[in-house]
């Protein structure tokens, strides 16, 4: 009797390729591994079928791709490497993995280096790469903001508002304008808190522009001090199914690049009507908070108002006063200067109390990138976070917590800021790997408390590992998402929470602040009969505004860097400090004072290492000296390619 055949097993998924060639299709259980030769035609992002081949030990299923089901690619950015009269479009960014052919007659007058977006003629096979023509020149070669310009492109994000759009924005801008004076309202709407004589200002980046958040204080009592957040209304602006809000809802956010912003709404609304300017009357939420002098929620209230901003401040500048006394800031800032003091004891007390409760609060450093006036890339160094940056934090915090529980306990529909807890599998790794520096996490993987965690913070907190072992926290945590369900936020350690307090920049406040206004406007009937309209649109919403922070993020991270490899292109022979920030099969990542990283392969140090995956270090064979993550080291800069985006370091010495 013959041997049985055994049953193949398919799978489908999308494709994600490496740099490298291979890739993975993406399960929700277990991704499956393609190698280079099993990957056939297929493109990352492309729909598939895959045949699994093998699941050695049942840990890593591999398989190859029998099928393409559905492309997911229809152009590629990147730069155009021109060769007589053919070239390749290499991709730029994370989103593409895919060289494209391009055939003479197809280079829309393209040159070698340009920037370019291609669109896909012909799709590729197992021996041939795919086959496509110029279609938009996105930025010539050498420009500095050239590759900026592309990612952007590249990860489909929205540059320019439509006609519908801008014309509505002109249109509010302009009503705005008459229904004030010398920016104060002819009158102030009816059923708002007129909170104009209150003491108001903003704190925010010296480059700020758009002001979506004001803060006020007023001792109430001995015992009760009453937090005012006020948050622009710009719901009162932007209604549902309107040019705007669908320009809006597409973007999901706006992009913080270095040099520019890519904004959620036009300026006329970011910069303007809405931006909580000194000097001027705009219309907010507000949330009002009573705290006791332990920093605990005794009342609350939320409602529409009208406030003036009496200042326009700087965290800097907010900074050297609470910590350093500036002299001569204290007595620009005299009128406001007992309130800024108050305010700072309620953030410590507030801040306090987080902690008690187990917040985790990462401090690790993050760089601060200051370019030339060509777009260069001048001067890198570790963003501070100070005293005012801190305190405001702290507020926003507490407003989004306070709004969350409010409308949990009133049983609405809403959109929650959630961060489930970790998965017990990546909690043993974690353990084990903080063993490696001698750090007991408690027996307990299945239910893991922030407090373990923020304890292991504050434990190598100001040590060389801290800025690695937090971001292996990090990495061992889920990722925070918007959900209509709340489901708490473990790094806070909060029960309810949620974004209200960014509407300019983020459409998830902007769609909960039409919650709230609703609340606010309806009778219970008409909220009740309201319910069913936000309840149908929310998932839809979360998802959306979930996706496009994504986007954001690594868009953001894409362009950082390229700015440091730009910074570190012409260091090359210098020697810096820095600590071992990655130990991988191939070698060893550094990363230096200033939070650039690169890469030291074994084969550039004395004697034989091998990686010690169990111990996380790299050990010699010869001599057993080991090198472990967090550290100290000096390198030598031996080469950056800004194409790759790749920088390679020496170790010239190893510190004790």
């Amino acid at each position: 009797m013959g041997k049985k055949r055994k049953k193949k097993r398919y799978a489908e998924g999308l494709l994600e390729k490496t740099k490298r060639g291979f890739g993975f299709v993406i399960q929700e259980e277990r991704d499956i591994y393609i190698p280079r030769n099993g990957i056939g035609g297929a493109m990352d992002g492309d729909l598939v079928r895959v045949e699994i081949v093998s699941s050695p030990r049942g840990m890593k299923l591999e398989g190859r791709i029998t099928k393409v089901l559905k492309r997911n690619t229809e152009t590629v950015v990147g730069r155009l490497e021109k060769k007589d009269h053919r070239g390749y479009v290499v991709p730029i960014g994370k989103h593409g993995r895919d060289i494209l052919f391009i055939r003479k007659g197809n280079f829309l007058k393209a040159a070698n280096g340009d920037i370019v977006e291609a669109s896909i003629v012909k799709y590729p096979d197992s021996d041939n790469y795919a086959e496509g023509k110029v279609r938009h020149i996105i930025a010539k070669a050498g420009a500095a903001d050239g590759e900026t310009l592309g990612l952007i492109q590249s990860y489909g994000v929205r540059r320019f508002f439509g006609d519908k759009a801008m014309k509505q924005a002109r249109e509010l801008e302009k009503n705005f304008i008459n229904s004030q004076e010398n920016g104060r309202f002819l009158s102030v709407p009816e059923g708002r808190k007129d909170l104009r004589d209150l003491i108001t200002f903003t704190i925010d980046g010296a480059h700020s522009k758009d002001f979506d958040d004001a803060v006020s204080l007023v001792k109430k009592s001995e015992h009760i001090t009453r937090l005012y957040v006020h948050i622009a209304d710009v719901a009162e602006y932007v209604k549902e199914s309107e040019p705007l809000d669908k320009e809006a809802f597409k973007r999901g956010n706006s992009i913080y690049l270095l040099d520019r912003v890519i904004p959620m709404l036009p300026e006329q609304l970011s910069n303007g009507i809405c931006s909580l300017n000194p000097g001027e009357d705009r219309l907010t939420l507000t949330c009002q908070v009573d705290l006791d002098e332990r920093g605990r929620v005794v009342d609350h209230e939320i409602y529409e108002s009208v406030i003036r901003s009496d200042e326009r401040l700087v965290y800097d500048d907010v900074s050297d006063i609470l910590e350093n006394n500036d002299q001569e800031l204290c007595d620009r800032y005299s009128a406001i200067l007992p309130v800024l003091r108050d305010m700072k004891d309620l953030a410590e007390t507030l801040n306090k109390r987080r902690m008690r409760h187990g917040s985790i609060d990462f401090d690790f450093n993050e760089a601060e990138i200051i370019l030339d006036e060509e777009g260069h890339a001048r001067e890198i160094k570790v963003a501070e976070r100070r005293t005012a940056n801190r305190m405001i934090e702290e507020f926003m915090l507490m407003a989004n917590k306070v709004v969350a529980e409010h409308f949990f306990w009133s049983r609405s529909p809403f959109l929650y800021r959630v961060h489930e807890k970790p998965d017990p599998l990546k909690i043993a790794e974690l353990r084990d790997f903080l063993r490696t520096f001698g750090i007991e996490l408690p027996e307990r993987s299945d239910n893991i408390e922030p407090a373990d965690l923020a304890a292991v913070i504050d434990r190598v907190s100001g040590t060389p590992q801290e800025n690695v072992v937090s971001r292996v926290i990090i990495r061992t945590m889920q990722k925070a998402d918007y959900q209509t369900q709340c489901l708490g936020h473990f790094g806070l350690a909060f029960r309810y929470y949620t974004h209200f307090t960014s509407p300019i920049r983020r459409y998830s406040d902007l769609f909960i602040h039409r919650i709230i206004k609703d609340r606010i406007h309806s009778t219970d009937k008409e909220f009740n009969e309201h319910q069913d309209h936000f309840r149908k649109i929310s998932e839809k919403v979360a998802v959306q505004v979930s996706s496009c922070e994504r986007t954001a993020l690594e868009l953001e991270r894409e362009v950082e860097k390229i700015a440091k490899v730009d910074y570190m292109s012409d260091k090359a022979g210098m020697d810096f400090d820095g600590i071992i920030s990655g130990i991988t099969a191939n070698g060893l990542y550094v990363e230096l004072d200033n939070t650039v990283e690169g890469f030291v392969r074994y084969d550039t140090l004395t004697g034989f290492f091998i990686y010690d995956e169990k111990n996380y270090r790299a050990v010699n064979r010869g001599s057993g000296i080991s090198l472990g993550l967090g550290d100290p080291v000096r390198i030598k800069v031996m080469a950056v390619d800004k194409v790759a985006k790749l920088i390679d370091f020496n170790i010239v010495q190893i510190k004790q």
